[in-house]
């Protein structure tokens, strides 16, 4: 009778605690993770009177969010049938040049891809832009598509800090 008496404690214990713990893991877990954000995070070592963490997170996320217009421009031979290049960034289209320039505004990282499948001829294409705050692509760089090269990449675009 005392064995059952105990079992029945036992039982009640485990019933009580196993849940009350996973409660409190899930609490744990969820703090945890609500404080990787930066502003969160930044408030709470600001109540516990501790230096910031992430002092470098708004850095970051502004380096992220730096953008530019580069302009891309053909150059041909004089009698050249007409060209269609796709500017492609990160994969996606984002204009076709057909012997004029084409803007492509671009973020930190991004990569510029040129592309020409039905081409018959070598064409040069130049970069430009006036924005002392990308490193590259610089102003200048030029590539050389041809029938046998007909996909090019430029220089992944880098901003200053």
């Amino acid at each position: 009778m005392d064995s059952r008496r105990a079992i029945h404690f036992t039982q009640n214990i485990d019933n009580f605690l196993l849940p009350l713990s996973g409660g409190f893991l899930t609490v744990l877990i969820a703090v945890q993770c609500i404080t990787v954000w930066p502003p969160v995070r930044q408030m709470v070592d600001k109540v516990e009177g501790r230096f910031l963490v992430f002092p470098s997170a708004a850095a970051y996320v502004q380096q992220l969010q730096k953008s530019a217009t580069i302009q891309l421009f053909m150059a041909s031979s004089g009698n050249a049938a007409p060209v269609q290049v796709s500017v492609l960034v990160n994969g996606r289209l984002r204009g076709i040049m057909e012997g004029g320039p084409v803007s492509v505004s671009v973020h930190n990282g991004d990569k510029i891809v040129l592309y020409a499948p039905a081409l018959k001829q070598t064409v040069g294409i130049t970069v430009n832009h006036n924005n002392p705050a990308i490193l590259t692509p610089a102003p200048g760089e030029t590539v050389l598509l041809s029938p046998a090269s007909n996909r090019v990449t430029l220089s992944t675009v880098k901003f200053l800090n």
